[in-house]
């Protein structure tokens, strides 16, 4: 059946994560259907909506909803909704599942069902897509630095992608978070301690932003604090082709890590919330 897309950041007040988002749209679109012509209907693309979570003058479900209204029935019959998210907090669990179920609600008029797809961060070929950036520095010692969450269990796959890392290029992978403990700012702190001279990090985050330009000045605080220290900041996963790849498999497939696909239409669900 025909489908539409739909993809879900956080939401920022820092207007480059939205670029980026709207930038990462327009790749999906060429990647899923390229601009073709014939005498009939002419040029089209596929159709690709973006929202946010918070921070949007309008909540996720009338996102959704403003989206679903404006597709043309037939042909599309469907939304997949792709979470950009990298962890599977309170947002992936529970948020975006009730604010998908708000929309379908209303949007029961109209004959389109809403799938909600497994977050991003769920699919296994995200780790080498870090381990790419690493292979561009010479680092002995890496800080992987993710935002953190605060839900139990909620680090686990950071730590498993920095078990991953460690283990494909045999080098000393830590976890260091933004939000929570251990921050990765004494993470590096303890690998200087322990003598390491070539130490790199790697923000596991989706676009440039705030945080992400806080972590470069404190990279260049320690530049200058520690001068025999080599410092090497990769770039965050960014609006790439590569990721575009990672959100269409995840899409054909509906299934990484355990993660199930939901099909969320007016009175009706099917699986359950990825968690």
């Amino acid at each position: 059946m025909p489908s539409a897309y739909f993809l879900v950041s956080h939401g920022s007040s820092d207007p480059r994560p939205q670029e980026s988002l709207v930038k990462l749209a327009e790749l999906l679109s060429d990647r899923l259907y390229p601009l073709t012509s014939n005498s009939n209907s002419g040029k089209q693309r596929v159709l690709v909506g973006c929202g946010t979570l918070e921070l949007a003058p309008t909540p996720l479900h009338q996102q959704l909803l403003e989206f679903g209204r404006s597709l043309p029935t037939p042909p599309i019959s469907e939304i997949q909704v792709i979470p950009l998210f990298l962890l599977p907090g309170v947002h992936v669990a529970e948020d975006i599942p009730a604010e998908i179920a708000m929309a379908s609600k209303t949007l029961g008029d109209r004959p389109i069902a809403l799938n909600l797809q497994p977050y991003l961060g769920s699919h296994p070929g995200i780790r080498d897509l870090l381990a790419a950036k690493m292979k561009s520095y010479p680092a002995s010692s890496w800080v992987l630095v993710s935002h953190g969450s605060r839900r139990p269990g909620g680090n686990l796959p950071v730590e498993e992608i920095a078990n991953y890392l460690e283990h494909k290029y045999r080098t000393p992978v830590c976890t260091g978070y933004w939000s929570v403990g251990p921050s990765w700012d004494l993470q590096i702190l303890n690998l200087v301690r322990d003598g390491h001279k070539k130490i790199g990090i790697v923000p596991y985050f989706l676009f440039k932003g705030g945080i992400t330009e806080a972590i470069a000045r404190s990279v260049e605080q320690f530049v200058r604090e520690y001068p025999a220290v080599n410092f090497y900041l990769a770039e965050p996963l960014g609006a790439t082709i590569e990721l575009v790849e990672l959100i269409v498999e995840t899409v054909s497939t509906g299934r990484w890590s355990g993660c199930r696909r939901r099909k969320i239409a007016a009175g009706n669900s099917e699986g359950g919330p990825c968690v």
